[in-house]
């Protein structure tokens, strides 16, 4: 297609807007406003969707760090708990997210579970193989 022929569609088009299209487009969107309307809502939810998928991931990734980094402190496990859990909710405010301090022990449980199973592994005197 060459530029003359795509300046005449385009000049077509306009034309034809000018002259009535427009209430013909109007027209055609007021008829279908609930149709287009339910697109845009499900375009909507599903981009909001997403978006708090990916924040939930991330927050799952950063409660992992948290068990891992705080791990070898001398602290009994409910205080390493308890710690990675406010260090989380601070984390999720800085992307803009609230959560609640039992959502934040959640993600945290989730991850020590994933990371060391039902039981911790204890380290005695540090050494490792203990």
């Amino acid at each position: 297609m060459t530029y003359q022929q795509i300046l005449k569609i385009v000049t077509d088009a306009f034309t034809w807007l000018i002259s009535g299209g427009a209430t013909l487009v109007l027209a055609w969107f007021l008829k279908n406003r609930r149709v287009l309307f339910g697109i845009l809502q499900t375009f909507a939810d599903h981009t909001k969707t997403k978006k708090d998928n990916e924040l939930i991931a991330r927050l799952k990734a950063d409660a992992e760090t948290l068990v891992t980094a705080i791990q070898p402190f001398d602290l009994p496990g409910t205080e390493q708990k308890a710690m990675a859990s406010q260090r989380l909710i601070t984390s999720a405010k800085r992307f803009g997210k609230d959560i609640t301090p039992q959502q934040a022990n959640d993600y945290i449980e989730e991850a020590y579970q994933k990371n060391y199973g039902i039981t911790k592994p204890v380290v005695k005197g540090g050494d490792i193989n203990a």
